[in-house]
């Protein structure tokens, strides 16, 4: 396939010489061939394709297509004599009915070697996207996907793991991909790859968790010092829920730029701060945020949407630096709380300015004193 794909590229139907002609005429019809520096017992004009019947390049690519499939079989049945290797395990699927991405499992197969049970030193697992005409996605004018190519890799797991949860993410709604496991043994050897499962991934079978918050915005913040104040920019999230949410490959779609790693969670009743700057944030605030975001916030408003896993959004606000939003947080060093985290956001009335300067990065915001009578 990689073969057909690149003779593709360079052999595509034109009404001038395609890149193939003109480079058969620049080796099989160069005029070096009339010299004297030429052996004619050796090479002559229109040599170039003379392997295959066919005499022409898509001969050629065929001629190819078929060694590799030939020196594979060579090195199957002449290098590949070694036999303590652990034997080809098996990958079953394991997880809920028609592949929905969120509840994607599979299992292996017992780890078997022929110097023993208890050799077993690793085990692997990957997942790649692949292309094939027929699939829901497929598209011939794209670039082909190869399995070589993993959209994830456990790495090596010291522990031997009969099933794995495939994390959130990893995989899209309707796109094709194929699973493999393999074992090792404790002499270092590792088991050829299972036979792959394929599947095609269906959307996920749970909804995004309604419960993520965006609680506070520094989106124009005053300077410090002399700390420039668009250094002390941060987005604050909090988990209104009951239950701790993953966070893994979610991400801001609009506004700043940033997507949670694999394994970020957000507990229950608990705040997480992504800051322009982490040391910055931390010599002002003294607390580590827990990452950085690239791409500042807009001074005069923006729409911040963050999606999961699978681009469904979770939460989105649009703020603003005009009334009726709280004009101090524009500038004099005040920050967007919301009032209540019953609330989505979604509207101007829902925010308030912090009770201080700089904001509660990380914590709930200090009730505000008000002064209403004087005696």
């Amino acid at each position: 396939v990689l073969i057909t794909e690149y003779a593709d590229l360079i052999d595509s139907p034109a009404d001038v010489p395609t890149m193939v002609q003109a480079d058969r005429a620049k080796w099989d019809y160069n005029p070096i061939f009339d010299t004297r520096y030429v052996d004619e017992n050796r090479t002559e004009k229109g040599n170039f394709y003379n392997a295959v019947p066919s005499h022409d390049f898509r001969g050629m690519a065929g001629y190819m297509i078929q060694w590799v499939e030939d020196r594979g079989e060579w090195i199957d049945e002449t290098l590949l004599t070694d036999t303590d290797y652990p034997y080809t395990p098996a990958i079953t699927y394991s997880g809920a009915m028609e592949w929905p991405v969120d509840e994607i499992r599979f299992r292996s197969s017992v780890f078997d070697d022929p110097q023993g049970r208890d050799t077993f030193a690793a085990m692997e697992w990957r997942v790649a996207e692949i292309s094939i005409p027929g699939a829901p996605l497929y598209d011939p004018a794209a670039p082909k996907l190869y399995e070589i190519d993993a959209v994830w890799e456990s790495g090596e797991l010291p522990a031997f793991q009969e099933e794995l949860t495939l994390p959130q993410g990893v995989v899209q709604p309707w796109h094709l991909y194929r699973a493999r496991v393999r074992h090792k043994d404790n002499s270092g050897r590792w088991s050829h790859w299972s036979p792959a499962y394929q599947f095609i991934a269906r959307p996920p079978a749970a909804a995004t968790p309604g419960d993520v918050r965006i609680s506070e915005i520094n989106y124009h913040p005053a300077n410090f010092d002399s700390i420039e104040g668009d250094r002390l920019e941060f987005v604050e999230l909090y988990n209104a829920g009951a239950t701790a949410v993953d966070l893994s490959n979610w991400r801001f779609s609009d506004g700043i730029e940033y997507q949670f790693p694999l394994g970020a969670t957000l507990a229950a009743g608990e705040y997480l701060v992504l800051a322009r700057e982490r040391s910055t944030f931390a010599f002002v605030y003294n607390r580590q945020p827990f990452d950085t975001f690239d791409k500042a916030l807009d001074n005069g408003g923006e729409t911040l949407t963050l999606v999961d896993a699978y681009g469904r959004t979770a939460v989105s606000v649009t703020y603003d630096d005009d009334a009726p939003w709280p004009l101090e947080a524009d500038g004099d060093g005040f920050t967007l709380v919301l009032r209540d985290m019953s609330l989505t956001g979604a509207d101007a009335d829902q925010w308030q300015l912090s009770a201080g300067v700089g904001g509660s990065p990380s914590r709930p915001d200090p009730q505000r004193v008000v002064v209403n009578e004087v005696v």
